[in-house]
């Protein structure tokens, strides 16, 4: 505060107030885009501990307190918004051929958390079969060696359409981002920690794989 009484920000806190403006507008810009394509058309919205969940989960105040919840639920051309808070809970989909997109709304806040699990089960944070786009989501477990797998992409046949960015996989993973028979982007994602820090296989009918701007770090094979 100035001698006149005005509040003044100093430059950082300026500099954090601007950053995270930024990261609302882009976000907001995305969902926009979202609901305009064809095929994108209902947001559904996930917040940890919401006490008044309510189906079809189309707003924060009804938000679903786990992210299965929704998965199972989804149409085909829906975006599930992820809401700051940790999750405790494996993640499937069956529903090969369907489009999907799961969204954080901040990657350092949107937390997928396996620690709790037994370290040597056999678990994956997140295992589709969906066409998916997963962006601004961690994904955590405990940094020892485990039989935890934190994003498994596989399909019965054919092949599946992904775009994985901007996430974080962190801790000790048996696998971290386990890809099968897929076609589409992995792009900017921090790996650290894992055993296998990214594993890719390609069938006669799968088209290029775009890989580019991760960064892995401390993982013993990629």
């Amino acid at each position: 505060m100035n001698e006149t009484g005005t509040n003044i920000v100093s430059d950082r806190d300026g500099h954090f107030r601007l950053s995270k403006l930024l990261k609302v507008l882009i976000l907001s810009t995305i969902l926009v885009v979202l609901i305009s394509c064809t095929g994108y058309s209902t947001i559904r919205y996930v917040k940890a501990g919401n006490p008044t969940p309510v189906y079809p989960y189309t707003s924060w105040a009804t938000a679903s307190d786990s992210i299965q919840k929704v998965v199972d639920m989804c149409e085909s051309g829906d975006t599930i918004l992820i809401g700051t808070g940790i999750y405790r809970e494996q993640v499937v989909s069956e529903h090969q051929g369907r489009d999907l997109a799961i969204i954080g709304i901040d990657v350092d806040s949107c937390i997928v958390d396996m620690s709790g699990f037994p370290q040597f089960d056999n678990v994956r944070a997140f295992k589709f079969r969906d066409n998916l786009i997963m962006e601004n989501l961690t994904i955590r477990t405990i940094f020892y060696p485990t039989n935890h797998s934190g994003v498994w992409i596989t399909v019965q046949s054919g092949v599946s359409n992904i775009n994985i960015k901007n996430n974080k996989i962190l801790g000790g993973f048996y696998k971290s981002l386990s890809v099968w028979s897929s076609t589409g982007e992995i792009l900017g994602n921090l790996v650290a920690g894992a055993d296998i820090g990214l594993e890719t296989s390609q069938n006669s009918l799968s088209g290029t794989m775009n890989v580019q701007e991760n960064v892995f770090f401390a993982v013993l094979g990629v």
